[in-house]
């Protein structure tokens, strides 16, 4: 059998898109949420720091259209294109856990890229194409989707299939890599699983995912490294979960919220879950009156942190952001300070806490004014009570950064875009991919460059290099990075810094 005809096998099997598959309408953020109780704000203003200017005017452009899009396709923002998957028998109405048997994964095709076997230690490469061209010419080129590598050679992409970017999400394919992103395989998903969260390994193999099942939200978890599943209801009125931290095989915590109506990215009536069995049983709180939390990180099980925006956030204009900690995982919460001024994405909220200490944040400042809103980071070094602005160098003008990875306490990478001088600042595809990388917590960064193809798949776009999107760096020395392909892009290339 060769590759065409895999691809027609597969084909086969797939189900005709469900009408949520096609719902359209452009990404946005539309949500008009109810006002807030200012308990919360007056606690937070009266632990903020460093008082600055009031909120100012909408932000606007072509970043924050590029953000909303980049939000759709995650629970975060990632890349991912032309994804098929197999589907399995299944059926509504799920009251105990439902195990789904061992099934075998298929190699996708080689990538035309060969290996660059002349680039010293360290440097940044093209790995793969997630996609190769056999597979674009028979496909209907999807989203990109969300990238989880536990280990430098395991990685697993959440894929989403969805028909165009302007689609709902569709995030119903898996794939794995054992070679550090070299190589790809699809393995199956159960007919009517939609994840709604990215994946969180425990190890190698040891994953999970909040889903829905057939639109109830379940919480998907996998022993062998996505060949099986077992698919746990969730208590009714939880909603899905959408943000998840797996600290063990058994020991996960995570956000759900109730569904949203189509291409509404911002969350409301929040809760904070938490198994520690694998699912079997959950608790559930509550965060304060007025803040919607949109992402949590927690380094340990006892300690949490997490950001979000106030309850009352109407979409018309970006607002300060919030955040809260907690010491008894997720029992209680109490409200944090962060930099006047700092604003998240929601939904897009790149938040990560190396240790009880120390956490990196993401944020977005300048959103008063249309053209200055940038991308900026800020850093807590007692457990997200107090955060400290760490801006971006000026050799990386108009920083639109997707995503953060610290494989250390003062080692992080971050990825996205910037606009290079003369580009031309309004044009949509002006942005050049980049990464970024401290060593000292965030005061000084290297920018990396990252190589360009000399050739492609058939149909390949330069969309597909304008920005980065989901990474994730196992090790200090190892990331493995995928491009946040743009609108019209055909192929998604992975980039790797591995020896």
């Amino acid at each position: 059998m060769n590759d065409l005809d895999v691809v027609r096998e597969m084909r086969a099997r797939v189900k005709a898109p469900t009408p949520a598959r096609l719902a359209r309408g452009r990404a946005r953020l539309l949500a008009a949420m109810s006002g807030a109780d200012t308990s919360w704000n007056e606690l937070q203003e009266r632990r903020m720091q460093g008082r600055r200017p009031a909120a100012g005017p909408p932000r606007q452009g072509r970043r924050l259209l590029r953000r909303s899009w980049l939000a759709a396709g995650v629970c975060a923002a990632a890349a991912m294109a032309v994804l098929v998957a197999v589907v399995l028998p299944g059926s509504p109405g799920l009251t105990r856990p439902l195990h789904i048997g061992w099934q075998p994964a298929r190699p996708l095709p080689r990538g035309v890229l060969p290996p660059d076997r002349s680039a010293p230690a360290g440097t940044w490469r093209l790995a793969s194409y997630l996609v190769p061209a056999g597979w674009q010419l028979n496909t209907a080129g999807p989203e990109p989707g969300s990238l989880t590598c536990p280990t430098a050679a395991t990685c697993y992409v959440l894929g989403n299939s969805a028909a165009a970017f302007s689609y709902r999400p569709d995030m119903n394919s898996f794939y794995a890599s054992n070679d550090g992103g070299r190589s790809w395989s699809v393995l199956p998903v159960a007919a009517g699983i939609q994840f709604t969260s990215a994946l969180s390994c425990a190890s190698a193999e040891n994953c999970a995912a909040g889903a829905t099942y057939h639109g109830q939200p379940v919480f998907a978890v996998t022993a062998d490294g996505g060949h099986s599943w077992t698919i746990d209801p969730l208590p009714a009125g939880y909603g899905p979960i959408f943000q998840l931290t797996c600290l063990t095989a058994t020991t996960c915590r995570g956000l759900a919220a109730p569904a949203q109506p189509a291409f509404v990215q911002f969350h409301t009536d929040v809760r904070f879950v938490s198994t520690s069995d694998a699912g079997a049983h959950f608790t559930a709180s509550v965060f304060p009156a007025g803040a919607a939390m949109q992402t949590v990180s927690c380094p340990t099980v006892s300690r949490c942190v997490a950001i979000g925006l106030p309850g009352s956030f109407d979409n018309k204009k970006l607002v300060q952001a919030v955040a809260a900690t907690s010491n008894d995982g997720g029992a209680t919460w109490s409200p944090a300070a962060l930099p006047r001024g700092l604003s998240i994405i929601p939904v897009w909220a790149p938040l990560t806490c190396v240790s009880e200490s120390r956490c990196f944040l993401l944020g977005y400042i300048n959103w008063q004014d249309p053209r200055r809103g940038v991308s900026d980071l800020a850093v807590s070094q007692d457990g997200g009570r107090t955060w400290t602005e760490r801006n971006f160098p000026a050799s990386v003008p108009d920083p639109q950064l997707a995503s953060i990875a610290c494989p250390g306490e003062a080692t992080c990478y971050v990825a996205g875009s910037y606009s290079a001088p003369g580009a031309g600042q309004d044009a949509v595809n002006a942005d050049t991919s980049t990464v970024l990388v401290t060593r000292d917590g965030g005061v000084t960064w290297d920018r990396i460059a990252l190589p360009g193809p000399s050739h492609g798949p058939s149909g390949w776009d330069h969309d597909a290099y304008i920005s980065v999107g989901d990474m994730q760096c196992p090790q200090v020395s190892t990331c493995i990075a995928l491009a946040a392909a743009d609108q019209g892009a055909k192929s998604v290339p992975v980039y790797t810094n591995a020896p």
